[in-house]
């Protein structure tokens, strides 16, 4: 399958956040059915297609990983935010629009999508990628994530210390509180310890970072309660709510029941067994590859088109758009969840790779 091919179906975020949009201007609802028809379509063919690999943007050359996949990310990230500005217009025309289905399909589908756009941004290699992700991730409600996703959880996967770790048997009612609150406290120590460090890292967020990405969100907020009204307000905070609820699921998803082992006072070194993988490709072409986990924490060589010799990941048993609602019911997510946990369980334990204990 040609590069061009491939990457065309990466462009469904930018429909479906179109598409949302213009249910709110056109028509009597038509386009957010359409939206809805696609996700659930995503959803089926996820789970029929099964994992494929071969038909995901990997990235064959530098060429393509650098350039190809980070359009697609940037143009996201601008289509999201324009979605942003129309739909706080559309507030504005409307003169008190009440908060309705219209309005919160479109504050969901954008602050989900502003997640793993942001997410793919802010780990470019790229300034100009990078304060694009910080500024939509600040935009949608989630400003801390730069500090504690890539100070904190990047160092600490696996660990009873990381905020965005599951532990075995943690429903996600028992984990979402936790995870908010940690993230606040780790990211206010993280700001803190780099500003005590006096040198400059790559972000250049020192202890003021903080408090400057939480007030840069509160201040679009006022903004929009003095021009656009309550309403408009409101529909940043549903944006701010979606986006962390979607993300605090993804963490969930990404990393539960995993954990590193500890041997002679040492954590072994971070691997593609810390975090679940999804090969499934609706969820990726929507996500930007966000499924692709493993990949992602290990830094593999993207450019090869296979994974990497001895290493295995465990994957999950759906796509995303299928995983995400099961943590809804906490018996129905460990079900299927302890049991592909026993699985890769007992095919690491056949190839002498694992043991039960740490775990």
């Amino acid at each position: 399958m040609s590069t061009a091919i491939k990457c065309l179906p990466y462009f469904t975020g930018h429909l479906l956040a179109i598409l949302a949009v213009s249910n709110l201007f056109l028509g009597d609802g038509q386009f957010g059915r359409a939206a809805v028809l696609i996700l659930v379509f995503g959803a089926i063919f996820d789970h029929v297609a099964g994992g494929r690999r071969s038909w995901l943007l990997f990235g064959s050359d530098v060429h393509v990983e650098r350039n190809t996949h980070a359009f697609i990310a940037i143009s996201s990230a601008f289509v999201l935010l324009v979605c942003i500005l129309l739909s706080m217009y559309f507030i504005y025309l409307s003169n008190g629009v009440i908060f309705d289905a219209k309005l919160l399909l479109c504050s969901s589908l954008i602050g989900s999508l502003s997640v793993a756009t942001g997410h793919e941004l802010v780990h470019s290699q790229r300034l100009f990628d990078r304060l694009v992700g910080i500024i939509l991730m600040t935009v949608c409600g989630c400003p801390l994530f730069v500090i504690e996703h890539y100070s904190g959880h990047h160092k600490n996967i696996g660990k009873a210390v990381d905020p965005a770790t599951a532990g075995y048997g943690v429903s996600f009612f028992q984990y979402f509180p936790e995870y908010v609150t940690r993230c606040v406290l780790d990211s206010y120590e993280l700001a803190k310890v780099k500003r005590s460090h006096g040198r400059k890292r790559s972000w250049g967020l020192a202890a003021p970072g903080f408090l400057l990405l939480l007030c840069c969100m509160l201040l679009g907020w006022v903004i929009a309660l003095f021009l656009v009204g309550v309403n408009g307000a409101g529909f940043l905070v549903g944006i701010a709510a979606s986006s962390n609820v979607f993300l605090a699921l993804a963490n969930y998803i990404q990393h539960y029941g995993l954990s590193r082992r500890q041997k002679g006072g040492r954590w072994e070194p971070i691997g593609p067994s810390h975090s679940w993988d999804s090969y499934h490709p609706f969820s990726n072409w929507l996500l930007l590859n966000l499924p692709l986990h493993s990949e992602h924490h290990v830094g593999f060589r993207r450019q090869l088109a296979g994974p990497l010799p001895g290493l295995c990941s465990p994957v999950l048993p759906s796509g995303y758009l299928v995983m995400i609602w099961l943590p809804i019911i906490p018996q129905l997510w460990m079900r299927v969840m302890h049991r592909t946990i026993g699985y890769y369980w007992a095919k690491l334990e056949s190839d002498g790779d694992f043991s039960h204990e740490g775990m």
